[in-house]
């Protein structure tokens, strides 16, 4: 059987969870190893010259519990066909994602269990650094028949070499991970510190409108204030108005009084006079020896009275 070109990838990982499912990076790299194959797709291009890929991922940290010391191995398949389909399985078949994943220092396995050996010797592999490596390793390389390969492994440092260059692109995305991260926190702070100088300059404004509110206020009051001392000192004016013309309307009363009082005073001897001027005119008509009914019609003439006022007068005074 005639052995065809086999493109094999093998990728050690420090973890299996770097923040991205590693199948998704395993399908990737396959399908980047498939197209190298090819130059340039032109028409001419003769696509059975392809041949299967093989990626390997052997991932030594974060492992759930349940998938430690496991192998899974992805393929591409022909799940349905709606006519009988001859095509042979090698010409769609052109990748292999292959994912081991182990999970402690110490590998506790059986010898019956399936993968012992292979997970056994990856283990020790991926933990270079412990004191029984060589030993382990020695179960499965003969290195007295290859002098090539043990100056090779006499070349391993103490820690981890074996795995650094698969890790190195995971620190290097890891890194630019944490930088984006660093940086989209720091835009953020950034936007916050912004909406927060807004919102303190916002506050700053309705503060100084406050106080410009407050400041018609006091100054509202005041005129107000400066409004009722006016009305103040026009009711005070308005009192004193008031009290002199009181004191006037008491000026004007006594005088009234006193008007009165010469009126009555002038009435009376008004009265005292028109009585003696009555006396007179009977007394001097009875000297004269004028008859009464004479001297009743003189004092209904002369002073305008009744007939009986004039007859009372004379009674009295004749």
């Amino acid at each position: 059987m005639a052995w065809r070109k086999r493109n094999i990838d093998i990728e050690p990982q420090k973890t299996y969870k770097p923040g991205y499912p590693i199948e998704k990076r395993g399908i990737y790299y396959l399908a980047r190893r498939l197209s190298s194959q090819l130059s340039l797709a032109l028409e001419g291009t003769d696509y059975s010259q392809l041949t299967k890929c093989y990626s390997i991922w052997i991932c030594r940290d974060d492992v759930p519990p349940k998938e430690r010391y496991s192998i899974s191995f992805y393929e591409m398949a022909n799940t349905k066909n709606t006519a009988p389909n001859s095509i042979a399985k090698e010409n769609y078949d052109l990748m292999t994602l292959v994912v081991i994943k182990l999970g402690n220092e110490v590998y506790n396995g059986g010898k019956e269990d399936e993968g012992y050996e292979l997970l056994h010797f990856l283990n020790a592999i991926m933990y270079p650094h412990k004191e029984d490596f060589m030993a382990t390793v020695t179960e499965y390389i003969d290195y007295p028949e290859n002098t090539d390969l043990w100056k090779g492994v006499t070349q391993v440092s103490s820690l981890e070499q074996v795995i650094f260059e698969g890790a190195i692109d995971d620190a290097l995305k890891f890194v630019e991970r944490e930088t984006r991260e660093v940086r989209e926190a720091l835009y953020r702070e950034k936007e916050e510190a912004e909406r927060e100088k807004e919102k303190i300059s916002r506050e700053k404004e309705e503060v100084s409108r406050e106080k410009e509110e407050v400041s018609r206020e006091k100054e509202e009051v005041s005129r107000e204030k400066e409004e009722i001392n006016r009305e103040r000192e026009e009711v005070e004016r308005k009192k004193e108005e008031i009290n002199r013309e009181r004191e006037e309307v008491n000026r004007v009363r006594e005088e009234v009084c006193q008007v009165r009082e010469e009126v009555c005073q002038a009435r009376e001897e008004v009265c005292q006079a028109r009585e003696e001027g009555i006396q007179a005119i009977i007394l001097d008509n009875l000297e004269e020896q004028v008859p009464k009914e004479r001297i009743v019609l003189k004092l209904q003439k002369h002073f305008n009275l009744t007939k009986e006022k004039a007859e009372h007068y004379y009674k009295k005074y004749a």
